[in-house]
Parts: structure tokens; C-alpha cells; sequence
């Protein structure tokens, strides 16, 4: 599901910086906000925009820790956290940093935010994730409003029912990864748009008629996908990633499901889009997975717990700036998030700002296969979902039993083991078959 939909029927959100007005018997829905386009002209240098960042992101954390009950603040192994709290020391402020923990597990941060936490000299605790039992998917279903398969949620749940003990406010790192652009995909599109803005476009169509030679799989898919994003813009972006096909690939999907379509796998491939992909794309992003995932989790989790979670990296001027500068400063020397990275290497060390992206990752790939896997079988033994005919049986017991085999899950496996215990929870106030949209 896209943040424009939702899993009851007749049920509608309103769109991230929007407001809904009802007058004379009309329902309207208005935008309030948007980020600006990027400067083409007038742009700062890269030191510019480095020292403009960091007089605006402690002005940012200077406005967050202002409270009347106790703060704290979310420390990861990575970047944006690290500056957070970076900036929190720098500000004078006297608050506690948490870190969750996946003991025992090659992706656990805890290390990395110790060796921070010990370099700014902030008080730090760790929070671990129980080592085995049930994956306590109650927790995650009770939080959101529908349901809700973003994996660190689990960590962030965790973190913030540690917190609320302590504080009732908390500080986090989100937003930095989409404004200054810390994802691999961000290089990606932005080199495909500088490589569509070179190519004629008769090349570009001559490209979309070969294209169909290279079959799914092939050794040079990531070469046809980037030749693809070049071409074709924001709709062979979108067509290159998981969704519906991908289930029907592995046979996943029931009667209900057969043929179904989802919006955003209809947008058209355009070499215009091409041209301008990187910026299509964030828009888009904005829309969708920012909103509908990434505030979500935070949101969800932290209110759960009575918490108020505060991020300086969405404070308004900072978005602002940050979303106006080109993309060859954001993404120069092609090193994700530059200006944050320069910014920590000044002011905490090369450590931080060389370090890989970080974020209360939760294996959920291994645990699925390992020690939830008794419970996962026993959930989708007698699935609803295959009751009602929107998950193929044997495909759902392949998938099953594969991943037990080879010791590690499919995300697609996750995501319908919390549908699955979504639609279980609550029967009473669950309703009517007929009442459910499409939940792909």
C-alpha cells in the first residue's frame, strides 16, 4: 500500500503537507507545502553548503531540545544519529543517547554506537532485542493503524518502550537519507538522468526496442535496469523493483489476487522522464515511502509508547536549503550524503563519516528461518489469507519450507507473516471479508 491508500474501504488519509476543507456540502483537499525545485542558478559552493548545514542543523536541534519534560535522543552506528547527538553535546544539553541491539547477530550496531556515544561523551544505554522466543509481533500490530511490515519498526517499538521511562521526548536522525540523499538508489538515478541528458533521443527508442532481448535474470540485468532508468524514467524505475510480480513469481498470489494491478506500476515510461528521473523520483518518494513508511514507523512506534519524537533533519528551513542544492553537491565526488559526510568528518571524525549506512536494522531475513520460524509456521499453517483467497497455498507452504532450508527468508515472507497476524488480531473489530481493499 501507497500512503494514498488504505486497507479499510471507503476510508481515505490526507496527503503529507495537505489540509482538508469541507464547505457548502464539497470535501477539498489543499496542499500547503512543498519542497523547493533545485537552484539552477546562484547555488552555493560545497563548503558553503557544508557550513550553511551546520548553522542550520544546530539551529534545528537547538529548537527540539527546547521542552519541559526530559529528552533523550535515538543513536545509531551511523551518520545522521551521530550528528544528532553531536550537535545535542555541542549545545551544552544534558541527555541520555539509546542505541537498540541485535545480540549475537553480525548486523548488531551496538559496538559502533558505543565507540560514538564514548567520542562525544554522552551518556549512553543499550537496549537489546530478546535473543529468541516470538518475534513479538503483538506489539507491531497494536501500534499502527493498518498493517505495518517495516522490519527496524520492531527496534524502534523496542527503543522507545525503553525510553519512555526516562524521557517523553525523543530526538532521531530521520530524514537525512532523503533530503541529502544517502541511498545507493539516489547515485543511481542521478547518473542515469546525467546519462540521459547526453543521449539523443532517437538512441533512447532505439534502446526501448532492443531492450526486450534481455530476459529477466541475465547477467547484464543491473546494466539493462540503469540503461532502463535513463530511457525510461520514474516508470522503469518503479517496474524494476518489488511488488505484485514479484509474488506471482513465486506463486504467492490466490484467486483474489490473480490479476491484480496496483497504480503506481502504471506509470509510463517516458525518455523526458529520463531526462529528469533523480528529481521525479524524490517527489514521488516524498509521497509514498517517506510518508506512508519511513514517519510512520517513527510516528507509530513513539506514540505507542507516549513519546513525542522530534527530528531536526525535517525542520522546515534545513529541508529547505538542503532540498534546493544540485545533486553534484549532495552526491559529490558520487559519495552518498557529501555534505553531511564533510560535516561529521570536521566535527566528529573520518570513523562516522566514512561509515556504512546504519539504522536499528533487524535481521528479519535470518530470524524468520532460525528462531521465529515455530511460530511463523504455525501462523501461516491455517493462514486466513489463503482462507480467504488472497495467498496461494502451496506457494505460501513452498516459500515456507524453502526458507527453513537454505536458513534465511524472503522479505515477501515477512511481509505476510504480519498481514497474517494483522488480520488475526482483534477479530471482533476486524471487518467483513467484503470490506477490505485490495492489501497487496
Amino acid at each position: 500500500m501507497t500512503d494514498q491508500r488504505a486497507i479499510y474501504r471507503d476510508v481515505a488519509k490526507v496527503p503529507a503537507a495537505s489540509f482538508v476543507r469541507w464547505s457548502d456540502g464539497v470535501l477539498r483537499t489543499e496542499e500547503y507545502w512543498r519542497p523547493p525545485a533545485v537552484r539552477t542558478t546562484g547555488a552555493p559552493t560545497f563548503d558553503e553548503a557544508v557550513e550553511e548545514t551546520e548553522r542550520l542543523f544546530l539551529a534545528a536541534v537547538q529548537r527540539r531540545l527546547d521542552a519541559d519534560v526530559p529528552v533523550g535522543a535515538l543513536l545509531s552506528g551511523g551518520l545522521d544519529s551521530g550528528l544528532v547527538c553531536w550537535a545535542v553535546t555541542k549545545l551544552g544539553a544534558d541527555l541520555t543517547a539509546f542505541t537498540v541491539g541485535t545480540p549475537d547477530d553480525p548486523e548488531d550496531e551496538t559496538t559502533d554506537a558505543c565507540a560514538t556515544a564514548k567520542e562525544l561523551g554522552i551518556r549512553h544505554r543499550l537496549v537489546g532485542l530478546p535473543t529468541s522466543g516470538e518475534p513479538g509481533i503483538g506489539d507491531l500490530v497494536s501500534a499502527y493503524g493498518e498493517p505495518f511490515a517495516c522490519p527496524s519498526a520492531l527496534g524502534m517499538l523496542r527503543v522507545c518502550q525503553e525510553v519512555a521511562s526516562s524521557a517523553k521526548v525523543l530526538l532521531t536522525g530521520d530524514g537525512g537519507d532523503d533530503v541529502f540523499l544517502g541511498y545507493p538508489r539516489h547515485r543511481h538515478l542521478w547518473l542515469a538522468q546525467t546519462i540521459a541528458r547526453m543521449t539523443p533521443r532517437p538512441v533512447s527508442i532505439s534502446w526501448q526496442a532492443v531492450r526486450r532481448a534481455f530476459e529477466p535474470g541475465a547477467p547484464l540485468q543491473r546494466v539493462v535496469h540503469f540503461l532502463d532508468y535513463a530511457t525510461g524514467g520514474l516508470g522503469a524505475f518503479i517496474d524494476a523493483h518489488d511488488g505484485l510480480p514479484t509474488y506471482r513469481r513465486m506463486g504467492l498470489l490466490g484467486e483474489r489476487l490473480a490479476g491484480a494491478t496496483v497504480e503506481q506500476r502504471r506509470i509510463p515510461w517516458s525518455s523526458h522522464s529520463g531526462r529528469q528521473v533523480l528529481s521525479d523520483y524524490l517527489e514521488y518518494d516524498r509521497r509514498t515511502q517517506f510518508v506512508a513508511e519511513y514517519l510512520t514507523k517513527v510516528d507509530g512506534a513513539s506514540m505507542h509508547h507516549g513519546l513525542e519524537a522530534r527530528s531536526p533533519f525535517l525542520d522546515q528551513d534545513l529541508w529547505e536549503f538542503a532540498a534546493g542544492l544540485p545533486p553534484a553537491i549532495r552526491l559529490r565526488g558520487g559519495r552518498l550524503k557529501a555534505v553531511l559526510r564533510e560535516l561529521a568528518r570536521r566535527r566528529i571524525g573520518e570513523r562516522i563519516a566514512a561509515g556504512r549506512k546504519r539504522g536499528f536494522l533487524i535481521p528479519v531475513e535470518r530470524w524468520l528461518a532460525g528462531r521465529w520460524l515455530p511460530q511463523v509456521e504455525a501462523t501461516l499453517r491455517s493462514s486466513r489469507l489463503v482462507a480467504d483467497g488472497w495467498i496461494g497455498s502451496e506457494g505460501l507452504l513452498a516459500e515456507t519450507a524453502a526458507s527453513a532450508r537454505r536458513g534465511w527468508a524472503r522479505h515477501q515472507l515477512w511481509y505476510l507473516f504480519v498481514l497474517e497476524s494483522w488480520m488475526r488480531a482483534e477479530p471482533a473489530h476486524r471487518p467483513a471479508r467484503h470490506a477490505y481493499q485490495h492489501i497487496a
